[in-house]
């Protein structure tokens, strides 16, 4: 049995500090020091708090080389030059940089031009290599062999490994014909989507278009949705499909969605960062403040951000069949310890405020712990990182060479 000690937990709904925190796989207890029963491993956080690993709701692993990159200096398509190594490493390395940025799961949502292989690739170097969790989809496309695609995702859904699931990757249904959407249909059985819904201007019957073929199934997740209209929000309230944001996409793209007339339909708005970065830091940030603070009232901007995590660990515990996003009895053993000293009062009415405006600042986890096992110590991973990197430079630079 593992143990943290003289913790502060706090995971947005309870805040306990001076506590331990009592684990192996999953979490066993908790309760004040002055209780605590020892454990064969204890790990003193002196003070520091205790939070639930984070879920990059949606993400892009295989943009990771687009780093110093620019479409002028190649003429060729990125996506399309992506082979195995690449979309391995593009694993690697972005895994490595979510888990230090306090990510513990990422629903991925994949391209490449390489299909066959190319999500087990990801979920190898991911979830096995790296030690996080993994929700992965590849692009189903009119621009790919769409059988492919097809096969690509139906073959890793059926066997995802340990602490992985598979979705069906679906492109923005504007570049979808209806004979594309009815062989999707078809050929996916039950399995859920993970569907761009697309940008401004792209969304235009795309969710009565799914919804006629019965496209909405249990366990999907949506991505985008600005603008989307009145009965379209009401689909995805209907039919129970969460509406991932991704703020600095989306106000890059033309605007956040009307997160008030989500709210109002009960769609559940889970959070993302569309592979702009790793950690979710800007994106809860850039939520709360495009929002004056909040739709709901100049106060309610960090419940709605809360809010929008909760949704992000609820989606994700529910594809991978555990239970994530609280410091309870029962829920998965994926917590960072984040150092704070507070120049200010602090208890539990206020540590929402301490987060958002404290922690976020500097957010750099010292220590990170995934299904029990600690894969970040004193601020260093288990990988060996330079010599990731320096792998990782050889790679992206042939990739490169390809691009022209």
């Amino acid at each position: 049995m593992k143990a943290l000690s003289n913790a502060t937990l706090f995971d947005f709904e309870t805040f306990r500090p001076d506590s331990y925190l009592l684990f192996d796989k999953t979490i066993v207890s908790h309760g004040p020091m002055s209780a605590f029963p020892g454990a064969d491993q204890v790990t003193d956080v002196g003070g520091s708090w205790v939070m639930p690993g984070l879920v990059a709701g949606h993400t892009h692993l295989y943009s990771t080389f687009t780093r110093g990159w620019a479409p002028g200096i190649g003429t060729g398509s990125y996506d399309a030059e992506l082979d195995l190594e690449a979309v391995a490493f593009s694993g690697r390395v972005g895994a490595l940089a979510s888990l230090k940025a306090g990510v513990t799961t990422l629903v991925d949502y994949h391209t490449s031009g390489v299909i066959g292989g190319s999500l087990s690739a990801l979920r190898n170097t991911v979830v096995d290599e790296t030690g996080l969790r993994g929700i992965f989809a590849f692009e189903t496309s009119d621009s790919f062999d769409l059988e492919a695609c097809l096969e690509e995702n139906k073959s890793f859904a059926r066997h995802p490994g340990s602490r992985a699931a598979g979705l069906v990757g679906l492109r923005a249904p504007s570049t979808l014909s209806d004979k594309a959407l009815d062989r999707i249909a078809r050929a996916t059985g039950s399995l859920p989507l993970h569907v761009h819904l697309g940008e401004t201007g792209e969304n235009e019957g795309a969710v009565a278009r799914l919804e006629a073929r019965g496209l909405w199934r249990p366990g999907s997740i949506a991505v985008y949705g600005s603008p989307l209209d009145a009965d379209d929000t009401q689909v995805l309230s209907l039919r129970g499909v969460p509406l991932t944001l991704t703020p600095t996409a989306n106000i890059a793209h033309g605007g956040l969605p009307d997160l008030a007339e989500l709210h109002r339909a009960g769609v559940k708005m889970p959070l993302g960062t569309d592979g702009m970065g790793f950690g979710l830091g800007f994106e809860v940030r850039n939520l709360v403040f495009s929002q004056g603070r909040g739709v709901l009232g100049p106060q309610t901007g960090l419940e709605e951000a809360a809010t929008s995590l909760r949704s992000t660990w609820e989606f994700a515990g529910e594809a991978l069949g555990c239970q994530l996003g609280r410091l309870e009895p029962g829920y998965e053993a994926d917590f960072v310890v984040v150092d704070y000293q507070s120049p200010t009062p602090l208890n539990a009415e206020n540590a929402l405020g301490h987060w958002f405006d404290g922690l976020l600042e500097s957010w750099h986890p010292r220590h990170i712990w995934v299904a029990g096992a600690q894969r970040v110590t004193d601020f260093k991973p288990a990988v060996h990182e330079a010599e990731l990197h320096r792998e990782a430079r050889r790679v992206a630079g042939a990739l490169w060479k390809r691009l022209g």
